[in-house]
This record gives structure tokens, sequence and C-alpha cells, in this order.
């Protein structure tokens, strides 16, 4: 998406200088994890944007409603939906999309209860990540690191920090194409669209073999 190191350095900087202070501020007031996203959610929503060097970069964020049967958290194991879109000088727009799940200071050894919820955003996308929420900052792991691993397993998690997520998502290196904001649509129609994918079950495909 964004092929200027310093631009992608500077955006991912601004995103998380923003979530990290919201992230203070909720566990400050001790808020539990469903307060501590919408709020980092709603940060990123806020955002104005950046243009710079003719380039444009807009983001949009929103917390999952929770895990009643038939939500959107429920069906896709998810709690925040981020679509992070970029215009290029040649007026190109791209945009990409991700699903998060999220926790309060997760331990290795209770990986079993977010196995499932890793299940389900995997099955809506590759762009699928687990933030475990800490004192001051946010450890980012991918879905899949957790997926292979044996339940209440000790071993230390291959994680990056929210800069390289974003720094990695603004590069075209993670994020998937087909959870963005489609093209041609507003953010809000865009967001719409993909909240509804969110909450439409698993299809379920059969093969059959006809037996002589």
């Amino acid at each position: 998406m964004i092929d200027n190191p310093a631009l992608r350095e500077e955006v991912a900087r601004i995103l998380v200088e923003r979530i990290h202070a919201e992230l203070e501020r909720q566990r400050d007031l001790k808020l539990q994890e469903p307060n501590i996203s919408a709020g980092l959610a709603g940060e990123m929503r806020r955002w104005d944007g950046i243009q710079s060097r003719d380039w444009s970069v807009t983001c949009i964020a929103q917390e999952l409603e929770d895990r009643a049967k038939g939500s959107a958290e429920d069906i896709s194991g998810a709690d925040i939906y981020i679509a992070i879109t970029v215009r290029t000088p040649e007026g190109r727009v791209i945009s990409k999309g991700f699903l998060v799940q999220a926790k309060i200071g997760l331990k290795p050894s209770r990986t079993a209860e977010i196995v499932e919820q890793c299940r389900k955003m995997r099955a809506k996308t590759d762009g699928a990540y687990v933030w475990i929420y800490r004192e001051k900052d946010i450890l980012v792991i991918r879905a899949d690191d957790l997926l292979d691993r044996v339940a209440r397993s000790r071993d230390v998690w291959p994680a990056l920090s929210p800069e390289d997520l974003l720094d990695r998502v603004l590069a075209c290196r993670e994020g998937d194409l087909d959870l963005g904001i489609p093209d041609g649509m507003t953010a809000h129609d865009g967001l719409k669209r993909r909240l509804e994918q969110l909450r439409a079950p698993q299809a379920l495909s059969f093969e059959i073999e006809e037996r002589r």
C-alpha cells in the first residue's frame, strides 16, 4: 500500500500513540476488556487521517457486539474490526482489514481459552490477531501462531508490537484486502457491509462421491 518507510512509520506512530494513551486511561479507571476494546476502536475511528506527500491514509475501527448467540463476536471470534485505507499519489485506493480478539494480561498457560476464537477468526480471514492488553502496552500475536500450540504451553509467543503490525499492514505484508472497505463505498457503508459479513454464519461444503 505505502512504499515509503518513513510515512508508514509516521502513520503507525500516530495511531499507536492514540491507542496507548486510551489504554492507559482505561486501565487507570480499572475498566475491563470490553470497555478497553471499545475505547481503542473509538480512538482509531475518531482519527482524522493523514495527508502527506500526496498520500492519504484513513482508518475505521469498530468494536463488535458481545458473544450473545448470533452476534458478530460469537460468529467471527473477534472483538474489534479495523480497516486502513490508502490513496496513492496516482489516485489508486487500497484498503486492508483485520480482526482482533483482545485479552487482558493473558499468560501462555491460558492459551486454550482463545483457540476457538482464533479458529473462528481464521474461518473469516487470514488477517486475524490476538491483542494482549498489558499495563502500559499491547502485545500482538498472529492467530496462526496460537492455533498450532499445545494447550497450556508455556513456550514464549512469537509476538509483534502494534507499531510492527500497522507498519506491515501499510506495507501490504499483513491484513486482508478482502476485508478492507470495498472500493467505491464510503467508510460507513463499507463498515456496514463488513459487519454483515462478520455476522454471517460459515457455510458448510460437502463433497459427494458416487458409489458404483
